[in-house]
């Protein structure tokens, strides 16, 4: 299972500005030896809300773990409506392709925080193309909303559009206050040294859980509480929490930002382009999909269709995106919500496309819900398999 997350954060979502909340775990490598550094970044996203679905569910806990252990920057979020992310869960799931859009946005502008893409770089050995790899994935609903995500392309042109007060901005801010975080934690990993590291627990290696929230512009704070946010997070509290960190990891003479607010300018103007991949665990296709789309087709909007990031968004080609790039989907042969054949069958068209790179396990006896341990580590050993080999 996931250990303490490195660091807890609130941003707004694209859609609609709605406040989110999220953790992001870093694993334990010594940052400093090629071979040890960080593979890129993943986020897996949770259940339906309304079923319990959260970033606490075992299942999104035991392909954290995984992935972490893998050498990957892991974020987790909640949807709106699932514990304390605010709103409620949306009839169309056009308002959580919003949320996910948010998070994807939040990671992609880490990647090109100044000082990161050092430690995600890795040299080309043997050919083998060593770019950063940013892992999109989900479980159940999750998984549906993550094989609609939009092209990097229109993630990256968000962050390059984003205007001050905006929510585009203010997720730019946050990833510059989560990358100096991210950096100095590098930094601590090096002191310490591969024999130190070795001897202690994970938990001692985690900066403190510190939350890493409020907002940059007046305008904007004022806009997303109106939008009516369940909790009530101390924005100076938060703001010292980040205050906090910096002095404990990101002051050590290595000549990044300490001053009292992260800019998003800090955050380059994007240039690494990682290579994507989905990990799609007991994914919703069809009758139960087009239900939790209301028969529509999913897209990533805004709900102000002024908005920088409303304009031009093309409807994204799901299996095109699926087949083009790494995907794995993993689903059991009992599954209740989904036939395992309907499941199949569209994984089967996937790889029957040219130069797919799409694969599936099947596990056999396994339900949608993953109840049963032994067939739970037979679905966590396929993941494994084809993270090892990516």
């Amino acid at each position: 299972m996931l250990s303490k997350p490195s660091a807890n954060f609130t941003l707004p979502s694209l859609y609609d500005d709605l406040e989110l909340n999220g953790r992001l775990y870093f694993p334990r490598s010594q940052c400093e030896h090629e071979e040890d550094r960080p593979r890129g970044c993943a986020v897996f996203a949770h259940p339906y809300a309304p079923l319990g679905g959260c970033y606490d569910d075992p299942v999104v806990n035991s392909v954290g773990s995984l992935l972490v252990g893998n050498g990957f920057i892991v974020v987790t979020f909640n949807f709106r409506g699932a514990e304390n992310s605010a709103g409620r869960t949306s009839w169309s799931s056009k308002a959580e392709l919003g949320d996910y859009v948010s998070i994807y946005a939040l990671v992609l502008a880490i990647m090109n925080a100044s000082g990161v893409a050092k430690y995600l770089a890795r040299s080309d050995h043997h050919e083998i193309d060593q770019s950063p790899i940013l892992l999109l994935g989900g479980y159940s609903y999750g998984s549906m909303i993550a094989a609609h995500l939009p092209d990097i392309r229109v993630v990256l042109s968000i962050l390059q559009r984003a205007e001050d007060g905006s929510a585009e901005y203010e997720i730019k801010t946050r990833a510059h206050e989560l990358a100096q975080a991210f950096l100095g934690y590098c930094e601590t990993q090096q002191q310490r040294g591969q024999r130190s590291l070795k001897a202690l627990p994970t938990e001692t290696l985690q900066p403190s859980g510190a939350t890493f929230g409020g907002y940059e512009s007046p305008s904007a704070a004022h806009r997303i509480s109106r939008e009516g946010s369940r909790r009530s997070l101390n924005r100076e509290r938060a703001r010292h929490s980040v205050e906090r960190v910096r002095r404990k990891l990101g002051s050590r003479g290595n000549g990044h930002e300490t001053g009292t607010s992260a800019s998003a300018e800090a955050v380059e103007a994007p240039q690494v382009t990682p290579k994507l991949a989905f990990l799609l665990i007991s994914p919703l296709v069809g009758a139960i999909s087009s239900f939790a789309t209301m028969f529509s087709t999913l897209r990533f909007e805004r709900r102000d269709p002024k908005s920088a990031a409303a304009r031009d968004t093309p409807v994204s080609d799901t299996d095109a995106m699926l087949s083009s790039n790494s995907s794995l989907v993993v689903f059991g042969t009992d599954d209740h919500f989904t036939s395992s054949r309907k499941v199949k069958g569209w994984c089967e068209s996937l790889r029957a496309k040219p130069g797919s790179s799409t694969e599936y396990r099947e596990v056999h006896g396994a339900g949608h819900f993953w109840h049963d341990p032994e067939l739970e580590a037979q679905m966590i050993e396929s993941v494994s398999r084809w993270v090892k080999g990516m």
